[in-house]
């Protein structure tokens, strides 16, 4: 069986990192002097990141009725690959001996994420199942803005402090029990 993350967890971080960047700002965070202005600046890429990719589900449905699947992808994907480069990511990516960047490995749990919601869409996979496409599309959004951010959380200081798994793993997204 299949663990679907959802917009579940895109809301608890939306919600999570708004907190952050209220407070941030309350503080004085976005004066350019700041001493944490870096932190002002990677709050403010997050949240904008997460309302961006809330809008653009809500309006997913109905583009959905209206295009061919590789509308859909190209519209999905050519958002989402944008995150990935260098130039999004503060220059060149770690390299290990061979070549390979280091965050796009099988050694990385988000990677591996990411490449498995992304291989539900087989050849064989059928897009009649518009509420099915949907739910896979989202999980697909999903698991490619926490592998964006857990590379963000490499690449410049943390700003989670080493407790980015706990944040946006499935203990997250699930409910606690009462």
């Amino acid at each position: 069986m299949d663990f679907y993350f959802g917009i579940d967890l895109l809301q608890q971080l939306r919600q999570y990192y708004e907190g952050r960047l209220s407070l941030a700002l309350a503080k004085g965070f976005d004066q350019q002097d700041a001493k944490y202005h870096w932190l002002f600046k990677e709050l403010e890429c997050r949240v904008s990141t997460l309302r961006k990719l809330m809008s653009m589900i809500s309006v997913l449905p109905e583009f959905m009725c209206r295009q061919t699947e590789e509308q859909i992808f190209a519209m999905v994907i050519g958002h989402t690959t944008t995150w990935f480069s260098n130039e999004n990511l503060g220059g060149e990516q770690p390299r290990d001996a061979k070549g390979n960047c280091l965050y796009y490995q099988d050694t990385n749990p988000y990677w591996v994420d990411m490449c498995e919601a992304m291989d539900r869409f087989t050849l064989s996979y059928d897009y009649t199942h518009l509420s099915t496409f949907y739910a896979d599309l989202v999980e697909y959004i999903v698991m490619t803005v926490r592998l964006y951010f857990f590379i963000r959380e490499k690449q410049f200081r943390p700003i989670d402090r080493g407790k980015y798994d706990e944040l946006v793993g499935v203990k997250a997204a699930l409910p606690t029990p009462a």
